[in-house]
């Protein structure tokens, strides 16, 4: 936060501006309201901003609206090659550069657990599998079924949506379900029937929920009767969402371990998708005085974003893995997960952004497909090319 601080405030006495930050109109909501608001006022020549934070999966309908500046030649001229290469690609629609982040593309998703009912149990913990390199498909049918015989009745070993493992699963064995690179979706491949058949397994040996619900709305999980569900880091300490989930303090913990991969694979070998997250993006038709260009805008929140990187760095008692170190203890209870999370590195990070192309809960989405599937039986090849 100081290094942020101080890189804002020499910004602006650098380039005599002042930086401020608003706050979205009350009728600008997240998603498709926001997306219209953007860019009706960049129609009109009135953006709200000089810049948006959004969510990087909206840029091709912002470009689409021609509501958003392409930002490709400014960054190759201020932006020193500063850009995180998972934002990076979550930030580029066809062939140029439209967003702006000072992140590193690192643990959006994977899977979580009870881990309270983990310990009452007495089940291994996943997490230390991982480490371990053992958490692969095989062995997480075996964990499953195993914990399914001590759960109390009406829980499961895993709740939640099966697309979601099936595409976690995927992913760890290195591919790409929507390769951006190649332009092309990767559904039926050797991997990814093994992924099914393992979640198959499970669903026979009556260790899946066959509700299929997913996030906060997981009434098995929510329960404190399932162990295992898929979601995203932040809601672990989200009202509504997993903060609490089953009851103050030491009554709701939680553990991480990330998807299981193939039996053949390795910690070196592991991948875990990076979906996009929120970017800044450039308003176009910005109603800029005599003398600013678009480049001179943009120039100012580079410099704070590299600033802020050498600041941090420069503080005396800075040490980036301790940093990732305590902020993964703030999100998980179980030692060992704390320490599977440390195992993903940048070269396990790829960029596959499946989840807002075609989302699971879509009616013509994976979701329907995968419920098939795994939980009635249907051929994998057949319902995924249908």
């Amino acid at each position: 936060k100081a290094a942020k601080m101080l890189a804002w405030t020499t910004a602006e006495d650098k380039y005599n501006v002042t930086v401020e930050v608003i706050p979205y109109p009350e009728d600008a909501g997240w998603g498709p309201q926001r997306i219209a608001h953007i860019n009706q006022q960049s129609a009109v020549g009135q953006p709200s901003a000089d810049f948006y934070i959004i969510d990087s999966a909206w840029i091709p309908q912002l470009v689409e609206g021609g509501s958003v500046h392409d930002v490709t030649d400014h960054y190759a001229m201020f932006g020193q090659a500063h850009m995180d290469p998972g934002y990076r690609q979550a930030s580029t629609y066809q062939g140029r550069l439209y967003g702006m982040s000072n992140g590193a593309a690192g643990i959006i998703h994977g899977l979580f657990y009870n881990y309270n009912l983990l310990t009452e149990l007495e089940l291994p913990s996943p997490a230390q599998l991982f480490v371990d390199g053992e958490w692969t498909y095989s062995k997480f049918v075996e964990y499953a079924t195993a914990a399914q015989a001590l759960l109390p009745e009406g829980g499961y070993a895993l709740a939640g949506e099966a697309a979601l493992y099936w595409a976690g699963m995927v992913n760890a064995g290195g591919i790409k379900l929507a390769d951006t690179d190649n332009m092309a979706i990767n559904f039926t491949t050797p991997t990814g029937f093994d992924a099914a058949q393992a979640l198959t397994q499970i669903a026979q040996a009556g260790a899946f929920d066959p509700a299929g619900l997913w996030d906060a709305q997981n009434v098995s999980f929510r329960s404190g009767l399932s162990l295992f569900n898929p979601g995203e880091i932040w809601y672990r300490n989200v009202a509504g969402w997993w903060l609490d989930i089953w009851g103050p303090g030491d009554e709701s913990q939680f553990g991480y371990v990330p998807y299981p991969m193939p039996d053949n694979g390795s910690l070196e070998s592991y991948r875990l998708g990076f979906p996009g997250e929120a970017v800044y993006v450039m308003a176009e038709n910005l109603p800029l005085p005599t003398g600013v260009t678009n480049a001179g805008v943009y120039r100012v929140l580079a410099d704070i974003f590299m600033a802020t990187r050498l600041n941090q760095q420069a503080e005396p008692d800075y040490d980036q893995e301790e940093t990732r170190r305590t902020g993964f203890m703030r999100l998980v209870d179980d030692p060992a997960s704390v320490e599977a999370m440390l195992a993903i590195q940048p070269a396990n990070i790829f960029f596959d952004p499946l989840k807002s192309i075609q989302p699971h809960y879509a009616a013509e989405g994976l979701g329907p497909a995968l419920r098939t599937i795994v939980h009635q039986g249907a051929d994998f090849n057949e319902t995924l090319t249908q």
